[in-house]
């Protein structure tokens, strides 16, 4: 091969490897943003399952186990004094406490702080219904039926505003998980 010849053979495997050095680092550039990309998109799906979804579960856990509370309370005014009464009582009790549990552990999952104040005004009227329950499975587990009809009887309206606060927190967290879904579906379309 001659000089020159030897000169252009060089400078053109000198470009072929500038030009594979340069494709290499873009598709290492490409590849690190589309990591932190997917890492990003991945805690923010934690966050859709840690808060949206578990906050619609937890509120709908409270609201189940209030009404299941609310089935054994009737079940026990129709039933005679005994063990089957004190059963039924003893079963609303579980179930409001059940209740509180879940509505404790929706405190997890507080998206926001309009979130957070949303749910103590909704617990502050559970809580309410819990303590007025209480007192009628009190008055009906010690023989005063009439009383605790009576009491019972009032406690319609702390009622229906205790299901439509738990129905409003779960409707709240699902907006919240539909929005998350939309920004990581966005995300991703960008990304494609």
């Amino acid at each position: 091969m001659s000089a020159l010849t030897e000169r252009i053979h060089l400078s053109v495997k000198g470009q072929l490897l500038g030009t594979v050095g340069h494709v290499t680092a873009l598709l290492a550039v490409v590849a690190v943003l589309g990591i932190r990309e997917l890492s990003s998109a991945n805690g923010r799906m934690d966050a859709l399952y840690r808060q949206n979804t578990l906050g619609i579960l937890y509120a709908q856990q409270t609201l189940s186990n209030m009404i299941a509370s609310a089935r054994e309370e009737k079940s026990a005014f129709l039933t005679p004094a005994g063990d089957k009464r004190t059963a039924l009582i003893q079963k609303s009790r579980q179930e409001m406490d059940a209740a509180l549990k879940a509505g404790k552990d929706y405190e997890k999952t507080y998206a926001s702080d309009e979130d957070r104040v949303q749910w103590e005004a909704t617990m502050a009227t559970v809580t309410r219904v819990v303590d007025e329950r209480v007192r009628v499975l009190d008055l009906l587990a010690s023989g005063q039926q009439d009383e605790a009809l009576r009491i019972s009887g009032t406690m319609g309206n702390d009622i229906t505003t205790m299901n439509a606060a738990l129905t409003d927190a779960a409707t709240f967290n699902e907006q919240l998980a539909q929005d998350t879904s939309e920004t990581n579906a966005a995300a991703t379309r960008a990304w494609t």
